[in-house]
């Protein structure tokens, strides 16, 4: 759409009643955003310093131009839209006046993250936008008696830790493969209907491989309407849930359902044919089995797993481990890529995440895509790191 190019930036503008030069954001177009432009008036009012009030404006700036280019509306934000901005922030290295660009540090990352957190305060309290902020991006934390607390101690409204920089060291994004060639040569790699199904499975749901060893047949709800196995959850899906397991494997977090596509249960549906053939009507309930060796029926262990993707990442000429498919699709959701962009919290319930910091790692992967769509308002690259 026509405005997705369009950026704003921080620029001075003299007041004809009085002649006085103020700080205002303004696209690209010319027109002054309203709200962000008040809320550097309401600083310098407050006494803030020009230097802080105009670091401030240089760091909201790329923010509402990315919230635009990248979809978003800003006065529907949510805990998900920015920490996918604080990746950007990180993700874009900042240049000095002396060497080439460098990754920004902590503190700086902070410090522009501040700045969205304090204007989405004054917004909430000017009713710019909704009352429901508190908690969600900015908690009150109690601060004792002592320097910064004063005589008393105080309650101070600072960011939630999702939005809070690291300050030891980043997190390196995860390992996922990001070569469509590859994903293709996996994904029509000749392999016995077991491990195809077991591949599959674990590149279509992003299940850890823990979970999928310890899934039950009776986990496993394949059919469009699953009401006659006392589902009320409707298309294919499989639940992940703590089973007594055979082999050692176990669900890590609590029960949750993932749904698959129709490649999955297709495979399955092979898978079980060729179990038939091989051990007739077996009674184990879980759904990977041992086929090809003397311990035929018994459950599939980790073990047989490493030595399944050993000769996978062989036939495939790259190396390739089951928690790198889990990584491959939490990326491939993330960035869309051959299937719905999908958001942080969306991915965090799908992967069975118990926190959305875990979830944000894979963030790391759309780089590219959130420089991209920052496009002519990049942050600021120059000066000290603060963009002062």
């Amino acid at each position: 759409m026509a405005s997705s190019a369009l950026a704003f930036m921080l620029s001075r503008a003299v007041l004809p009643s009085t002649g006085d030069a103020v700080l205002i954001i303004e696209s690209s177009e010319g027109d002054i955003h309203e709200e962000s432009t008040r809320w550097l008036r309401f600083l310098a009012a407050a006494g803030k310093s020009p230097n802080t009030v105009r670091a401030y404006g240089l760091r909201l700036a790329p923010y509402l131009s990315w919230s635009v280019a990248s979809g978003r509306d800003w006065r529907q934000v949510r805990l998900t839209d920015l920490v996918e901005w604080k990746t950007a922030v990180v993700a874009t290295p900042c240049s000095g006046a002396k060497g080439g660009p460098r990754p920004r540090k902590a503190g700086t990352v902070d410090a522009w993250m501040t700045a969205v957190v304090e204007f989405y305060k004054w917004a909430e309290a000017a009713a710019v936008v909704e009352p429901a902020l508190s908690g969600l991006i900015y908690e009150s934390r109690y601060i004792a008696a002592g320097v910064y607390g004063g005589e008393q101690g105080r309650v101070r409204q600072v960011k939630v830790p999702e939005l809070q920089a690291r300050r030891n060291e980043e997190t390196p994004a995860p390992e996922w493969i990001e070569s469509a060639q590859a994903r293709a040569a996996l994904l029509d790699l000749e392999l016995a209907a077991r491990d195809r199904f077991l591949v599959d499975l674990l590149f279509f749901t992003g299940l850890r491989i823990g979970e999928a060893l310890a899934l039950f047949r009776q986990d496993l709800h394949f059919l469009g309407e699953n009401s006659g196995l006392g589902c009320r959850i409707r298309g294919p899906h499989i639940h992940v849930r703590s089973n007594e397991v055979l082999n050692g494997a176990r669900a890590k977090t609590g029960h949750r359902w993932v749904p698959v596509p129709d490649r999955v249960v297709f495979s399955y549906e092979d898978y079980l044919l060729e179990r038939r053939d091989i051990l007739g009507i077996d009674a184990n309930p879980h759904v990977f089995v041992n086929l090809y060796r003397s311990s035929r029926g018994a459950s599939m262990s980790y073990a047989g797993v490493v030595d399944l993707f050993h000769r996978i990442s062989k036939s495939v000429s790259t190396r390739v481990r089951p928690h790198m498919l889990r990584h491959t699709r939490a990326t491939m959701w993330l960035r869309g890529i051959d299937t719905p962009r999908l958001d942080l919290d969306t991915v965090r319930v799908l992967l069975g995440h118990a926190s959305l910091e875990a979830t944000s790692i894979y963030a790391h992967s759309r780089a590219e895509d959130l420089r991209a769509a920052v496009g002519n308002a990049s942050l600021p690259g120059t000066g000290d790191e603060n963009g002062r």
